[in-house]
This record gives C-alpha cells, structure tokens and sequence, in this order.
C-alpha cells in the first residue's frame, strides 16, 4: 500500500487551509489515484493535479507572508506559486498555440465564466478593489503596524475574505485563480469592466 493509501485510506476528506492576510478558506479534499499520479480533487469542483495545488497553497503563504512584512520571501513565494499554476495551465491546454493576446483573452473569459452568480459577482466588484489597495499598501508601507499598514491588512483581508465567501457560498466553485494563474490580473481588469459599464447604465 503506498503511503497516500495508509495516510488516508485511499479515497478520503481531508482539509486544506488557504490562508490570505488572516482569512482562511477550508476546501475538503480527496485523493484519487490516476494512471500517472496521485491528483487532489476538491469536490464538487474540478479535478486539480498536486501540481496546482502546491501552485495555490504556496501563491497564498506569500500572500500570508506578505500580511506579516517579509516582502522579498512573500513575493518569491507568490511568483513561485503563479509558476506552478501556469504550468499546470499549460499542461491542461497542450493544444493551445496562441501569443500573449490570445492567452490573455482566454483568461478574461475564464474569469468571466467562473463569475456568474450575481452575489459573487457583487462581493468581487467589492473586494477585488479592497485586495488591490491592500496589496499595494503592504509593498510599499513600511513592515511595522503603523496606520498605513493596518488599513491595508484590514483592506487586504477583507477584500479575499469577500471573494472566498462568494465562491464557497454562492457561486460554489473554485476561484479562477486555482485553474488559471492569469486570473490575478483579469480580475482587476474584469473588475473594472463591471465598473464601467455600470457606469454607463448609469449615465443613459
């Protein structure tokens, strides 16, 4: 028996904690045996290879480690992470051939189609702009808790506790960002989509 079979007895929950500036996201887990390896599935949701999983966790202990000051070990972390996911991506879309345009409006449309439920869709045109302004304030701020940086961690945490709630409750998958590492940078650029054209709903 292999030693995720004795850990876990072949086919069994467990939970991993995603964790952003505080906020945890608890995502049960099983793990099924494929015919080259061992694959986390989340379920109810798509099947993701330990490839991406390790993308994800390690794309939030930079976030995490962000939260407490340690800039350069958070965002080495971070990009490690987006690596990780992106190969994953690619691995899943061996047919895809395009540029950097084409890849780019492959992740707008993913995003968009994994924001459906309007309640999610609000909480992100909410907290995507929270997360922002937060991330920024944590780059640039000084790593001691000054004014300055506790409004960006309240921002921060805020902003990703909003996004995880409106996934796990309402649209009931994933975040995009789990299957498509372009979606950090989709986001804000679908965010501000939402944003204009409501202003121009607004405006007629």
């Amino acid at each position: 028996m292999s030693l995720p079979e004795q850990a876990l007895g072949g086919r069994a929950a467990g939970f991993v904690a995603a964790m952003s500036s505080g906020a945890c996201a608890c995502l049960p887990l099983s793990l099924e045996r494929s015919p080259r390896a061992w694959r986390v599935v989340p379920f109810g949701m798509a099947t993701r290879s330990l490839r991406a999983t390790s993308g994800v966790l390690l794309s939030a202990a930079g976030m995490a480690t962000l939260c407490v000051g340690l800039k350069v070990p958070a965002l080495s972390l971070f990009a490690l992470g987006i690596f990780q996911v992106e190969r994953d991506w690619r691995r899943r879309h061996a047919e895809f051939r395009g540029g950097i345009g084409a890849r780019w409006s492959h992740a707008l449309d993913f995003y968009s189609a994994t924001h459906q439920e309007p309640t999610n869709r609000f909480l992100h045109v909410v907290g995507i702009p929270l997360i922002v302004g937060g991330a920024i304030g944590l780059v640039t701020a000084p790593p001691v808790l000054g004014p300055v940086r506790l409004a960006s961690l309240t921002a921060f945490g805020v902003g990703w506790l909003m996004n995880l709630v409106g996934h796990a409750l309402f649209e009931k998958r994933a975040p995009a960002f789990s299957e498509d590492a372009l979606s950090f940078l989709a986001g804000p650029a679908w965010d501000l989509r939402q944003l204009l054209d409501a202003a121009v709903r607004r405006a007629r």
